[in-house]
């Protein structure tokens, strides 16, 4: 039983005559109903404490990430330049409140002995030691990302466009959110040949395809039925990009080679692919959520994990 006054009321003890007064908005509930609401607020507490250790665990795999806006579902920004598309995501690992371009670390000691974080944005100087371009290179990405309005100036500060990313978790209305990984996106950058980093750059455009909850490549990434979901077959993947469909096996072969050393220090493959034996045609690629995911919950997310660990999956990822 539970009741709730809406106007003042009393009660009468009708063994001692004693007078009560309840006032509106007061609540009776009774011992059974009581029992019951702590039991459920225990199992809600035990839920977020197992939610968070399962968090934790995969944090640790993943390493923080940004965020990146998808309002449709079509190739990624195609009005970006593919250089600078690849040079903006990898500045992003690098944004902070307001998407304001920072130096790494950013924590100060107080006198109390805490510490708050304080972010120390990057003059354009250093901005272009963390590209690691030269000057000659430089100059004309910054001329696009000026006139495009993809890096803003204010104050001596610089900030990347939030039509683009944000900084932590953020809710937007009419916009998909898909969190891209600091580390892995760092690695891929510093550590692959630009013929690489063209390859990396299909990906990014491929962002808005990817499944929400299952992390593949799709037409209908809002869909959690995985028996719903239409894979993007390889030769749809080559006809968004104007691929001839006879040289698609080839660029598989070059998603595939893309790999990085995780926070663990082993190396794992940024995609893999499921061949579907009815069509031989559609591939089911699938993204490294350690790279670029969707909202995969997170009791599945270490087992996704380590199906794109390449030292325990060898002949899943042979070129």
């Amino acid at each position: 039983m539970e009741e709730k006054f809406n106007y003042d009321t009393q009660f009468i003890d009708r063994s001692t005559g004693e007078v009560f007064s309840v006032k509106a908005g007061t609540k009776l509930t009774s011992p059974e109903r009581q029992e019951q609401q702590r039991e459920y607020a225990l199992k809600k507490t035990q839920t977020f404490s197992e939610k968070n250790e399962l968090y934790k665990e995969t944090q640790k795999l993943r390493g923080n990430f940004f965020a990146v806006l998808c309002r449709e579902t079509k190739l990624f920004h195609t009005d970006i330049s593919e250089p600078t598309l690849g040079k903006l995501i990898y500045m992003a690992t690098y944004i902070d409140v307001n998407n304001c371009i920072c130096k790494d670390g950013g924590w100060q000691d107080q006198d109390d002995g805490c510490f708050i974080r304080v972010p120390n944005p990057m003059t354009k100087a250093e901005i272009n030691d963390i590209l690691n371009i030269s000057r000659q290179s430089f100059s004309p990405f910054w001329n696009e990302c000026i006139n495009k309005k993809l890096i803003i100036e204010s104050d001596g500060a610089y900030y990347l466009s939030k039509e683009l990313f944000r900084f932590g978790s953020v809710h937007i209305r009419q916009a998909r959110i898909i969190k891209m990984f600091k580390h892995a996106i760092r690695y891929m950058y510093e550590n692959t040949d630009e013929r690489s980093k063209k390859t990396l750059i299909y990906l990014y455009r491929l962002i808005p395809f990817i499944n929400l909850s299952h992390n593949g490549l799709c037409s209908n990434p809002l869909e959690s039925d995985k028996n719903k979901i239409n894979p993007l077959s390889l030769g749809q993947i080559c006809k968004l990009f104007g691929i001839d469909r006879r040289n698609q096996v080839y660029f598989l072969k070059k998603l595939k080679k893309l790999r990085f050393t995780d926070k663990e220090g082993k190396e794992c493959s940024v995609i893999k692919y499921t061949w579907l034996y009815y069509d031989k045609d559609i591939y089911w690629i699938t993204i490294n959520p350690q790279f670029y995911s969707g909202y995969i919950q997170e009791e599945n997310m270490v087992e996704m994990i380590n199906e794109f660990r390449l030292e325990d999956n060898i002949d899943s990822f042979d070129s």
